[in-house]
């Protein structure tokens, strides 16, 4: 959520969505499989979810939509309706108004934060009112999901001009 939301502060809430979409659904591919095999096997093939893999991708994925619309009211060019509020303020007062880009973070920041955290934790309770608690090994699913991350991003390839 917080890269999303981070993202989310320069660019289009949609593009920052965008993104994290891939990132997402590879982090649900390796949370959901049960032997590095089959990860180098089915890369490129949907494979049927249960309704709790379903549900936690889901969750993840309005993890993103949500931290993208928060990120998005921290600078006044987050997002379009922060505009409107500059362009009201500059028709009603001028150039007297105190806001500025500095100041719009200094007071926006803080609650972004705070309203980021209160997402994250709503969505921890949906999760574990509607799936119960993850039993499973999490320490083998995050090697398995750092295995992934790094072997997609190997994939990649340099960076070039």
């Amino acid at each position: 959520m917080t890269c999303t939301m981070f993202l989310s502060m320069w660019i289009s809430n949609t593009a920052a969505v965008a993104l994290m979409v891939p990132i997402v659904d590879s982090i649900c591919e390796a949370m959901f499989e049960t032997r590095d095999t089959e990860l180098d096997r089915n890369r490129g093939e949907d494979r049927p979810r249960t309704r709790d893999q379903e549900s936690r991708r889901i969750l993840m994925l309005l993890a993103c939509a949500y931290s993208a619309n928060i990120g998005g009211t921290g600078v006044i060019t987050g997002t379009p309706p922060n505009l409107v509020v500059l362009s009201i303020l500059n028709d009603d007062y001028g150039s007297q108004h105190p806001l500025s880009y500095a100041t719009w973070m200094a007071f926006c920041v803080p609650l972004m934060l705070l309203n980021t955290v209160m997402a994250w934790l709503t969505i921890l309770l949906i999760m574990r009112l509607t799936l119960g608690p993850d039993t499973s090994g999490s320490n083998e699913k995050e090697q398995r999901i750092k295995k992934v991350i790094l072997a997609r991003k190997g994939a990649l390839g340099r960076i070039t001009m």
